[in-house]
């Protein structure tokens, strides 16, 4: 009996050790890899994958290893859901104390708990299962009911760019060097606005630019989505106002109706 509690008591001890690394390593990417991350990023959640993996006892996951996590993520504050599963607490803990906001770390356990779902076998097979689906928000707008993907976002804010009006025209020495490349293509360009209202340029993102760290794709990209994005919200707010005057008429129709009924009434008793 004495031997198998310390067997337990044992794995318990590594198994806190292997988490508690896994916070390390977090730490470690996200102050010094941050920017050059999603490769890396994608490791750390294969990681923590095979944690939940090995944690598992058969089908279930180790009580012991649950309890001993539940407690931690208590301990810490951490807001969970009311029965949260093994994957969301050992990514919530690992993400814990960190610059990473709460919803984005909820997609990464969103992320892993569909790769558990549709049976990937190992961690290390976490960052190609990531990859071919398009990254974590393409899998997590992919889960959510009646949202759009950023793929999805970009191109209809693509299409909506197409079709809008032009707000100006520039022209400068940068963009003329590199417009036969890139004819046809939408860039993005770095500006400050100044006391005069005028905006200052001081950098263009060219599509076809491939950076250290960011890819120029995905910061027009991002503002295609962000075009796209704030039209639907002018759409939605035109089409509250819109309701609430269509409601404000119908009221009106019907108080005046009442008044003319009751004035007709009045009218019908004089006679």
């Amino acid at each position: 009996m004495t031997k198998m509690t310390d067997i337990k008591t044992a794995t318990l001890e590594a198994f806190q050790n292997r988490v508690n690394t896994l916070f390390a390593e977090r730490e470690e990417w996200q102050t010094t890899l941050y920017a050059t991350a999603n490769q890396r990023l994608y490791e750390l959640l294969g990681n923590i994958y095979t944690v939940y993996l090995e944690a598992k006892d058969g089908n279930d996951v180790s009580t012991e290893k649950y309890d001993w996590l539940l407690k931690e993520v208590k301990s810490r504050n951490i807001p969970t859901a009311k029965t949260p599963t093994f994957i969301q607490l050992v990514t919530k803990y690992v993400f814990s104390d960190s610059d990473t906001d709460s919803r984005r770390v909820n997609s990464y356990a969103r992320v892993l708990s569909c790769a558990a779902q549709e049976g990937v076998g190992t961690g290390n097979a976490i960052a190609r299962y990531i990859e071919e689906r398009g990254g974590i928000e393409e899998i997590r707008a992919a889960l959510a009911k009646n949202t759009k993907t950023p793929k999805q976002r970009a191109a209809e804010g693509r299409e909506l760019a197409d079709n809008t009006a032009n707000i100006a025209e520039i022209a400068c020495e940068e963009i003329a060097q590199c417009a036969t490349d890139n004819i046809g293509q939408y860039v993005v360009l770095v500006g400050k606005l100044n006391a005069r209202g005028n905006v200052e340029v001081k950098h263009v993102v060219f599509e076809d630019n491939v950076g250290e760290r960011i890819a120029g794709k995905t910061v027009v990209s991002g503002a295609l989505s962000n075009l796209y994005s704030n039209n639907e919200k002018a759409k939605k707010k035109a089409k509250g106002r819109a309701d609430a005057e269509s409601a404000a008429d119908k009221k009106n129709d019907a108080f005046n109706k009442q008044q003319n009924d009751a004035t007709g009434d009045t009218q019908k008793l004089a006679a």
